[in-house]
C-alpha cells in the first residue's frame, strides 16, 4: 500500500489560493466600471456549494448607469471560439430583460487575440436560433449588438474604459 505524505508549509497557512484567470478578469472588469462617474457596480458572489456549475446567479455583475441597469456576465476564452453552452446564465438574463430599462450583456475576453467584446444577449440568442454551437471571434465583427471594449493591454490583462460603452 502506498502512503501519501502531505507536507505543510507554515508560511502558506491562512493564505488564499491563487485566483483563476476568469475571477481575476471579473475583478478587473468591476474596477473598470467603478471608474466611470455616477456608476454603481455590484459583484454577485458565486455559490460555494462545492458543485461544479451549481451557481444560478443571473450574472457576475449588476451595473447601474442612469437610465439602465445591466446584468453583466464575464467570460474568458483562449482560442478563436467560445462554446454557446458556456452561456449558462442566458435564460436568467433573458427573464430580467423583460423589465423596461434592464439590459443583458456578456463581456467576452478572447485572450489569444487580446480583444474584449461587449455583446448584447440578443446576439447570443440569434446564434442559438441559427443552430450555431460556438461564437467565433472572426464572426463577431459582422454582428450588430457587439462592440469592442476600448482597452490597453499589459502582459496578460487589459485596462478597460467603459465610458463610451455605458454612454449608449
Amino acid at each position: 500500500m502506498n502512503t501519501v505524505r502531505i507536507k505543510h508549509n507554515a508560511e502558506n497557512i491562512g493564505k488564499k489560493m491563487p485566483q483563476n484567470r476568469g475571477k481575476a478578469f471579473e475583478k478587473i472588469i468591476r474596477s473598470a466600471f467603478l471608474k466611470c462617474s455616477n456608476t454603481l457596480c455590484e459583484r454577485l458572489n458565486d455559490g460555494m456549494s462545492g458543485y461544479i456549475n451549481a451557481s444560478r446567479n443571473p450574472a457576475d455583475l449588476i451595473v447601474y448607469k442612469k437610465p439602465y441597469m445591466y446584468y453583466v456576465e464575464c467570460k474568458s476564452i483562449h482560442g478563436a471560439s467560445i462554446p454557446i453552452v458556456n452561456f449558462k446564465q442566458l435564460d436568467l438574463i433573458v427573464e430580467r430583460c423583460k423589465v423596461d430599462g434592464v439590459k443583458g450583456k456578456f463581456i467576452v475576453w478572447y485572450a489569444t487575440y487580446q480583444k474584449t467584446y461587449w455583446i448584447d444577449y440578443k446576439v447570443i440568442l440569434g446564434f442559438i436560433k441559427l443552430g450555431l454551437k460556438s461564437i467565433n471571434y472572426h464572426k463577431l465583427f459582422e454582428c450588430d449588438g457587439v462592440r469592442e471594449i476600448p482597452a490597453k493591454y499589459k502582459r496578460v490583462y487589459g485596462e478597460y474604459d467603459f465610458t463610451s460603452i455605458l454612454g449608449e
